[in-house]
C-alpha cells in the first residue's frame, strides 16, 4: 500500500521541498506570513500548551512555521518514510 501512495505523490508530482534550502526557506518565511494573517482574521490562537497535528507533512514546513510563530508543539505524519527520515535528521541537528 506504502509504494501506492508514493506512485499518487509521483503521479502528482507532489515535490519534498528540503527547509534547508533556499525555496525551503522563502516557503518557510511566506507561511508565517498567511497564518499570522489567517489566525488572526479567525481569530485563532496558539500557544506554548497547544499541539499541532500536521498529515501528509512531508518535511512538515507548515508544522514549523506554526511552532516558529507561536512556540506550539507540533507532530508531523507522513507515509513516506523517506521524508520523515530526513527532516528528523534535520530535527536533531537543530536541537545540538
Amino acid at each position: 500500500m506504502l509504494s501506492d501512495i508514493e506512485r499518487v505523490y509521483d503521479i502528482l508530482e507532489l515535490t519534498y521541498i528540503d527547509i534547508s534550502t533556499k525555496d525551503g526557506l522563502d516557503r518557510l518565511e511566506k507561511l508565517k506570513i498567511i497564518f499570522k494573517e489567517i489566525f488572526a482574521e479567525l481569530g485563532l490562537t496558539l500557544d506554548q500548551s497547544s499541539t499541532v497535528l500536521v498529515l501528509m507533512a512531508g518535511s512538515c514546513i507548515e508544522g514549523i512555521a506554526l511552532a516558529e510563530l507561536y512556540g506550539c508543539s507540533i507532530t508531523c505524519i507522513d507515509v513516506q518514510k523517506k521524508t520523515i527520515r530526513e527532516r528528523l535528521k534535520i530535527c536533531a541537528k537543530q536541537e545540538n
